[in-house]
């Protein structure tokens, strides 16, 4: 897993220039909340737009923006107006909560279990040595049915994410709005 650094004072001015480039160059600013969104989206994201994403500490934010203030994480996309229905009807992957209808079948193959997280909600299992042996195939879910919080939390740990999402757009500004509110 990969160490976190904290940015040096040097990096942070550093985004604020590109921060401030951008509202030069791009007539918009659209903030989207960053709940479970992944980097595989983010680079799906960039390559579907012709714009710039930051994805930056909401205080950064705030220190740059005096009426920029969201409860939730969020990042900042900088683009021209005409891209704009372009975010807005971009889906994501994400986890399936309880209650929600799957949207595929998922099935785990007999065989060993290595993840201990599973080996709570799996049956049949047993023994073997040092092994846990899911003795056959388990059906997590099925298209078309409901799931409970059991089945969401298996396809959590496995990773499976099976529904598509929008994105949550928070708010969508002008970036020359933006450029009279800075500090």
């Amino acid at each position: 897993m990969a160490k976190l650094v904290k940015k040096t004072k040097e990096a942070k001015v550093n985004d604020i220039k590109k921060c401030e480039q951008y509202l030069e160059k791009y007539d918009t600013v659209v903030f989207i909340e960053n709940n479970d969104i992944q980097n595989t989206c983010l680079q799906s994201l960039r390559s579907l737009i012709s714009g710039k994403i930051m994805v930056l500490k909401k205080t950064l934010f705030q220190r740059m923006f005096l009426n920029v203030s969201f409860s939730q994480q969020y990042f900042v996309v900088f683009v021209d107006k005409s891209e704009v229905e372009k975010l807005k009807t971009f889906e994501y992957k994400s986890y399936i909560e309880p209650g929600e209808v799957a949207t595929e079948t998922v099935i785990i193959k007999s065989g060993v279990v290595r993840n201990k997280k599973l080996i709570d909600y799996l049956k049949p299992l047993e023994s073997q040595g040092a092994n846990t042996l899911l003795t056959e195939d388990f059906v997590v879910c099925e298209k078309g049915d409901e799931v409970d919080s059991k089945q969401a939390s298996i396809l959590k740990i496995l990773g499976n994410r099976i529904v598509s999402r929008p994105l949550n757009i928070l708010e969508i500004r002008l970036s020359k709005d933006m450029v009279k509110n800075q500090i």
